[in-house]
């Protein structure tokens, strides 16, 4: 149980995708706002590190693509691949930010500022 509480962040960041991937095929109207997706991916970045932050950037930018939120622009030359690299982009940056974020939070609690 205490190997299991160790992931809990990552459990929860799981499980939120797989609840996005429902709503999005339960639904006729796919969620296509990034925040909903860079959730997981702030929350596994900021307790973990910028290599998780990756990792569930993909994830999230995989899980997009697989409930049909991204579908590509085939009419402005825009692939699926693509579209799914741009998320993956976008999510990638999210957790960059929050890796500078601490970075930066960290400094002013060492220097008592907070």
């Amino acid at each position: 149980m205490k190997q299991l509480m160790r992931y809990q962040d990552v459990i929860a960041g799981l499980a939120w995708f797989a609840a996005l991937i429902a709503i999005n095929i339960g639904t006729s109207e796919p969620t296509q706002f990034i925040l909903a997706y860079a959730v997981p991916v702030v929350i596994t970045t900021w307790k973990r590190s910028l290599q998780w932050g990756f990792l569930f950037a993909a994830l999230g930018a995989f899980s997009a693509v697989a409930s049909g939120a991204i579908t590509g622009n085939v009419d402005a030359g825009v692939g699926l691949a693509e579209e799914g690299l741009f998320s993956f982009a976008q999510l990638s940056a999210i957790a960059v930010g929050v890796v500078l974020g601490k970075r930066s939070h960290r400094k002013r609690v060492k220097l008592g500022i907070l």
